[in-house]
């Protein structure tokens, strides 16, 4: 590497050079009579002779390095190709179907304004849905006894080939007409808010009906937990039990025997209506009995004594209503019939 002395001297030089060279030029500037192809040849020359040989200093000899090449461009895309012509969508001839066949109400399971006014449009039950296999006692096994009545029982028996636990309505054969009317309501009902039959068969001194088995326990019991329902939960119930209802009024059946124990919560918390052995069917609009039947507290005036209609149904869900939000009948005595049927006609 060169000292510092030496490269001084270097720039010497290259100052006294190029100060000659700028002298000579502007001597041949200030001559008038050169044209000017011949000053651009003189100054070439002078610049040459200057500048063309060097001293042996490797390091003014050197000439710039050649700029690098100019980079390729890519090679042009080729042309974009023609889209193919959209293709017709293919037609077919559809072939004429059979006529449509025009349905009436009654084909939708509704029923129409019934026989006078205050008659909504109502769902009508379908058929239950009772299993066509013949069924015997010996097909089931009994578990333990659920209840029992004045001419019937309730046990809870197990299907012995699928393990179903159902429950099994147990009515002796001297009530035998009470039974029929009974097998006979609830083979025509399929609702959510009605108990369902699955099976119904008899032997010698029995007639036996298969139902769904309801695991909530009745109101009652609940209600004797918690003293009241708050109005939310009673309105719930009442919602689901006129729903219940309004299904039997539309196939003519009254109940006749609302009462908490009869009104079953289900596995998810929905009413189940049970115990039919009180219907009356042939029950429509202006139709009237006059059966004595049912529990005191929840009969209607009308039911003691003189022909009534199915309107006691609604009284019965009335009076289960505010049992549930007060937790007592709307007409009690402690001393029971005549002075309980007295304040029922009486209204007090």
């Amino acid at each position: 590497m060169p000292s510092n002395s030496s490269f001084i001297d270097k720039s010497e030089t290259s100052f006294h050079r190029i100060r000659s060279v700028l002298t000579e030029v502007v001597r041949v500037l200030e001559s008038t009579k050169v044209q000017e192809i011949e000053l651009a040849e003189q100054v070439k020359t002078i610049l040459s002779e200057n500048f063309s040989s060097g001293d042996g200093d490797e390091d003014e000899a050197k000439t710039p390095p050649p700029l690098p090449p100019r980079p390729q461009l890519p090679p042009p895309l080729p042309p974009r190709l023609p889209l193919p012509p959209p293709v017709p969508p293919k037609t077919k001839t559809l072939s004429p179907g059979p006529s449509p066949t025009f349905k009436t109400v009654k084909d939708f399971g509704v029923t129409g304004r019934g026989e006078g006014r205050g008659e909504g449009k109502i769902l009508s039950p379908g058929p239950s849905p009772i299993s066509q296999s013949i069924k015997t006692m010996e097909d089931f096994r009994i578990v333990k006894v659920l209840g029992k009545g004045s001419f019937s029982k309730v046990v809870m028996g197990k299907e012995k080939t699928t393990g179903e636990i159902l429950a099994m309505k147990i009515l002796r054969k001297d009530k035998f007409a009470h039974a029929l009317a009974e097998n006979k309501i609830l083979q025509k009902t399929s609702h959510p808010f009605l108990v369902s039959l699955k099976y119904s068969f008899q032997t010698p001194d029995w007639l036996c009906l298969v139902t769904e088995y309801v695991r909530g326990g009745d109101l009652e019991f609940h209600l004797s937990r918690v003293g009241v329902f708050p109005e939310y939960l009673t309105r719930f119930y009442g919602a689901e039990i006129i729903l219940g209802i309004q299904c039997l009024h539309s196939i003519g059946v009254v109940h006749r025997d609302m009462k908490l124990e009869n009104l079953m919560l289900d596995e998810k918390g929905h009413i189940k209506i049970i115990d039919f052995g009180h219907c009356k069917e042939g029950m429509y609009f202006r139709h009237t009995t006059r059966t004595f039947c049912g529990v005191p507290e929840y009969m209607a005036p009308e039911m003691l004594g003189e022909k009534y209609g199915r309107e006691v149904d609604w009284w019965q869900v009335g009076v289960a209503m505010y049992v549930m939000m007060s937790g007592k009948f709307p007409f009690y005595s402690p001393e029971g019939g005549a002075v309980l049927f007295d304040l029922i006609v009486r209204k007090k």
